[in-house]
């Protein structure tokens, strides 16, 4: 274990051509240190955001799925003129099985890119230990490919190198190109869950009220349109919320997606109408 430790104690100066830059990679190592020290709090914050923002991608994706798909089902029973009754059917047995569909395909999604990742860092860090002055020149390249001139780039590996985990870490993910691991998959797909539930189940809630009133007024479904598109446009200012954009022109755009899915099922069911009176 000592000799190990040894080894990356030393890999913080691989590739050090002049005493010059060994100055530099201590002066910013320092900074860098006191830096983390002082906004250690600032950080865990940031990644406790970071967390939430990976949820809400499954609210986005579950309760997204689940307002189109269970509206377009009752759009195009009203434009086949099906009936309440048949939408109801169909809509809640949608609802159900499409949750446990997409909750399932959200936690294999999950759990194949945290694997992944966790193969990928295995792998990095056995190279790390048989050819450490290989792999310190392979990141600091990859640093350089960016755009990030040969002494910073020769600075920011020297760090990164300091430290074994953070390495191996570091060339997964520039690797695969995605961050690791950040979320749990079963909470995920729980989340993905219970969004496509609750949102897919508010395009039903009008038709429900109509079934037990006993009426077939045509504005229980006008009110079904207005829920499913209020509930699509506040998705759309979480996907804004989630990606850093502009949540009003986010929950525009996505609410123009479903408006156009919503209106597509209707003459879908229109066009198939005279099939169903027969």
């Amino acid at each position: 274990m000592t000799s190990s430790q040894t080894r990356w104690d030393g890999l913080a100066n691989i590739g050090s051509a002049s005493e010059e830059v060994k100055a530099r990679d201590k002066d910013v190592s320092d900074d860098f240190d006191s830096y983390s020290e002082s906004s250690s709090s600032s950080s865990s914050s940031e990644e406790d955001e970071g967390i939430v923002r990976s949820y809400i991608r499954s609210v986005v994706y579950g309760g997204f799925d689940g307002t189109i798909t269970t509206f377009a089902i009752v759009a195009g029973s009203q434009g086949s003129s099906a009936g309440v009754t048949a939408a109801l059917v169909i809509g809640l047995a949608t609802v159900i099985a499409d949750a446990l569909s997409q909750a399932t395909a959200d936690y294999l999604a999950c759990y194949c890119d945290l694997y992944q990742h966790r193969a990928q860092k295995k792998e990095e860090i056995s190279c790390i230990q048989d050819c450490p002055s290989g792999q310190f020149r392979a990141l600091m390249t990859q640093y350089r490919g960016k755009g990030i001139a040969s002494p910073d780039a020769q600075v920011m590996t020297s760090i990164i190198a300091q430290n074994a985990e953070v390495w191996a870490d570091v060339m997964a993910i520039e690797k695969l190109g995605k961050l690791g691991e950040h979320e749990s998959p079963l909470k995920s797909a729980i989340v993905t869950f219970i969004a496509f539930i609750f949102f897919g189940f508010s395009s039903l809630v009008p038709l429900i009220i109509g079934f037990f009133a006993n009426s077939t007024n045509p504005w229980f479904f006008y009110s079904s349109v207005i829920v499913s598109m209020f509930m699509v446009f506040i998705l759309g200012i979480m996907k804004g919320y989630s990606t850093g954009g502009p949540v009003w022109r986010s929950g525009l755009e996505t609410l123009l997606v479903g408006a156009v899915a919503a209106a597509a099922a209707y003459l879908i069911g229109l066009l198939f109408s005279p099939l169903i009176e027969k």
